[in-house]
C-alpha cells in the first residue's frame, strides 16, 4: 500500500513538473463559440466543467496569445458548471488563437475563430442547415459529418433551424449532440433556434438548449430564443416557433416589426424551425407562425426565409402575400433546409408539391450562401454517407439587389469644378498678343485667331478674352466632370481618370464591387473604385469559374418552374446539376 502511495504521488509530482494538468485536474470540455454582440469586434466563448472552478480565456493573433480574460462565476447547469466570457475590442476580419481553462485545472488545447468584417462590403459565407436528430435518441451519426463539410467551406457562421436531438428534456441527448459536435463548435459559431424535439424540461434559462448556447438576448424576455444579430451584409433573425408564442405569436412579431425597422443591412435572412410553405409531410405552416410573421416578411421585403422541420430540400419560387412574384428582388425566397442528418424521407420525390415549388430533394445537405455586398450566390450542396447520403450539388444559383444608396460603391463625383488660376496678366508666351495692355474683348491679332474662340485660354493672356471669365471654376479640358462620368463620353475612353472620383460605367465590373486595379474585359486597367455596368469580367471571388461562363449558363432566376428534366445519370432521381446554373 505505501509503495502504492508513493508511485501515484512521484506520478503527480512528475506530471505537474512537465507541464501537465495534476491528475485531480477539472480540464474544460465542450469548448464552443457563439455572436452575442458585434460580430466584428466581440467573441463569445463558452466551455464546462465538472466543479466550480476558475477559469479564464488566453487569446491573441498566435500561440503566445499575450491578452486573457478572466470568466465571470460560473453557473450550475445540467450539464456541470458553465463558463461564459465575452471578448471585446477584437479587430475585424483577423483569426485569433485562444485556450480556456487556468493553470491550476488545466487548459483546453489550442483553438482559432474568426471575427467577422467590418461594414457591408467584405465578401463571406454562411451556411444553412438543420434537422440533425437522431431518431431514437441524441443527435445523428451523420451529424459530425454533415458538420465537417460544412465545416470545410469556411463559413463564417452556420445557422441551425432546430431539432438538434430528439428528447430535448433529456440532458444525456445534449451531452451526445455536444460530444458528437466537440472538433468544430469551438472554431466557428453555430447559432440557431429550437425545433420541436429539443424544448424542455422547461422554457427560458430552465430548458436545456439555453444552457448550452449564448446567443442575443436582444428582446423584450431577455431570452435566447428569438434574436437578431448583424454579420456583414446581412441581419439574421432567429424566430421561435417552440417557445414564448403567447397569443399567436404577438410578442415575437411586435419585437420583429421594431428589429426589422431599424436594419440598415443590405441582405435579411430570417430562421425558423417549421417552415411556412413545404410540400414535405408536416405540410405548410405546421406552427401557425403565418398569419403573425407573413405581413412582416413582406412589409420589410425579407429576402431569405429558412426553415427546417421537414426531412429534405424544398426552394421555392419568389413569393409575396402568398402568392408568386417575378424575381426575387420583388419577393422573398423561402428554402426548407432538414438535410442534416436527421432520416430523409424515402418517398418525398413521390409526394405531390405545391405550385410555387421549384426544386426539391432528398439527402442529406446543407445551403452555402456567398455574400458580395448586393450580390449572393446560393448553392444547396449534398453531403455523402450512409442510405440517406448524396454526392453533388442539388442546385445553385445567383441573387441581386438594388440598394440606394448602395454602400459598397464610392459616392459619385459631386462635379466640383477645378479652383483654377485667374488670368495674373502675364503675356502669352508666344507671338499672338500685339503687346496691347488688355484685350478688352478685341480678337488677337497674332497667328493664333483661335485664341478667342477657346475658351481655357491655356496660354493666359493679359486679360481674360471677352465673354470668356476666368478659368477659376472651369472644368479640366478633356475630363469634364458633370457630377457622373455617366454622362461623360470622353471618360470612356480613359478609363483611368484618377483624379475623377465618380463611376466609370463603361469600365465596371458586374461581378467585383471593387475593381480597383483590376483588368477590364476590353485589356484596361481601372483605377478606381466603381461597380462596373457593361463590362462583365471573370470574378476575382470563389466562383471564377462561373463567371466565365456564357450568358445562357448564368441566368438570373425568375418566377419560371425551375425543376427542368433529368439531364444524366442521377442516382437521386434529379439532374447531375454540380456545374449547372439556373
Amino acid at each position: 500500500m505505501k509503495v502504492r502511495n508513493i508511485i501515484s504521488a512521484s506520478a503527480v509530482v512528475y506530471m505537474t513538473i512537465a507541464g501537465f494538468p495534476a491528475l485531480a485536474a477539472d480540464l474544460p470540455k465542450w469548448t464552443r463559440v457563439s455572436i452575442s454582440d458585434d460580430a466584428a469586434t466581440t467573441m463569445t466563448v463558452t466551455w464546462n466543467t465538472t466543479g466550480n472552478v476558475g477559469g479564464e480565456v488566453q487569446y491573441g493573433f498566435n500561440t503566445q496569445y499575450g491578452l486573457d480574460k478572466q470568466a465571470p462565476a460560473a453557473v450550475q447547469t445540467a450539464f456541470g458548471w458553465a463558463h461564459s466570457v465575452v471578448l471585446t475590442d477584437l479587430e475585424p476580419s483577423r483569426t485569433y488563437h485562444y485556450k480556456v481553462g487556468s493553470a491550476a485545472d488545466g487548459w483546453s488545447k489550442d483553438f482559432t475563430f474568426v471575427t467577422a468584417p467590418a461594414g457591408q462590403c467584405t465578401p463571406f459565407d454562411f451556411v444553412g442547415l438543420g434537422d440533425g436528430r437522431a431518431l431514437s435518441s441524441g443527435a445523428s451519426p451523420e451529424w459530425p459529418n454533415v458538420f465537417a463539410q460544412a465545416y470545410n467551406e469556411g463559413a463564417g457562421f452556420m445557422l441551425y433551424g432546430g431539432d438538434w436531438v430528439y428528447d430535448g428534456g433529456q440532458a444525456s441527448q445534449w451531452n451526445d449532440f455536444l460530444d458528437k459536435s466537440v472538433e468544430h463548435l469551438p472554431l466557428v459559431p453555430l447559432m440557431g433556434v429550437l425545433g420541436n424535439h429539443d424544448d424542455g424540461p422547461g422554457e427560458g434559462d430552465g430548458a436545456h438548449f439555453n444552457q448550452i448556447f449564448a446567443f442575443p438576448r436582444n428582446n423584450p424576455d431577455n431570452v435566447e430564443d428569438y434574436h437578431s444579430f448583424d454579420y456583414g451584409a446581412v441581419h439574421v433573425v432567429g424566430i421561435s416557433t417552440e417557445s414564448f408564442k403567447g397569443s399567436s405569436y404577438a410578442s415575437q412579431a411586435a419585437w420583429l416589426d421594431a428589429d426589422l425597422a431599424a436594419n440598415d443591412r443590405i441582405w435579411t435572412v430570417v430562421m425558423f424551425h417549421r417552415p411556412l410553405y413545404s410540400s414535405g409531410s408536416h405540410g405548410s405552416d405546421d406552427g401557425g407562425a403565418a398569419a403573425a410573421m407573413l405581413p412582416l416578411f413582406d412589409k420589410y421585403h425579407v429576402d431569405i426565409v429558412i426553415g427546417g422541420h421537414d426531412h429534405d430540400y424544398e426552394r421555392f419560387k419568389p413569393m409575396k402575400g402568398g402568392s408568386e412574384v417575378s424575381s426575387y428582388e420583388q419577393g422573398t425566397l423561402y428554402i426548407v433546409s432538414g438535410g442534416a442528418g436527421a432520416a430523409t424521407d424515402p418517398i418525398f420525390p413521390l409526394r405531390p408539391k405545391l405550385p410555387t415549388s421549384a426544386k426539391t430533394d432528398n439527402k442529406n445537405h446543407y445551403v452555402l450562401f456567398s455574400v458580395d455586398g448586393p450580390k449572393m450566390h446560393v448553392k444547396a450542396v449534398r453531403v455523402p454517407g450512409g442510405l440517406q447520403g448524396g454526392t453533388g450539388v442539388i442546385e445553385e444559383f445567383d441573387l441581386s439587389k438594388t440598394v440606394s444608396p448602395d454602400p459598397c460603391l464610392a459616392p459619385p463625383d459631386a462635379g466640383t469644378p477645378d479652383a483654377g488660376t485667374p488670368d495674373a496678366g502675364t503675356p502669352d508666351a508666344g507671338a499672338d498678343d500685339t503687346g496691347m495692355a488688355q484685350d478688352a474683348g478685341i480678337p488677337d491679332t497674332g497667328s493664333d485667331p483661335s485664341d478667342v474662340s477657346n475658351p481655357s485660354d491655356t496660354s493666359h493672356d493679359a486679360e481674360p478674352d471677352a465673354g470668356t471669365p476666368a478659368d477659376a471654376g472651369e472644368p479640366d479640358a478633356g475630363f469634364s466632370d458633370s457630377g457622373s462620368d455617366a454622362t461623360d463620353p470622353s471618360d470612356a475612353s480613359d478609363p483611368s481618370d484618377a483624379s475623377d472620383a465618380g463611376t466609370d460605367t463603361a469600365f465596371a465590373d458586374a461581378t467585383t464591387p471593387d475593381d480597383t486595379g483590376k483588368t477590364d474585359a476590353a485589356g484596361e486597367t481601372d483605377a478606381e473604385t466603381g461597380d462596373d455596368a457593361t463590362v462583365v469580367k471573370p470574378d476575382a471571388g470563389p466562383h471564377a469559374a462561373d463567371a466565365a461562363k456564357p450568358a445562357g449558363d448564368r441566368a438570373w432566376l425568375g418566377g419560371a418552374d425551375d425543376d427542368e428534366p433529368p439531364t444524366g445519370a442521377d442516382s437521386e432521381g434529379g439532374c447531375s446539376c454540380a456545374q449547372m446554373r439556373l
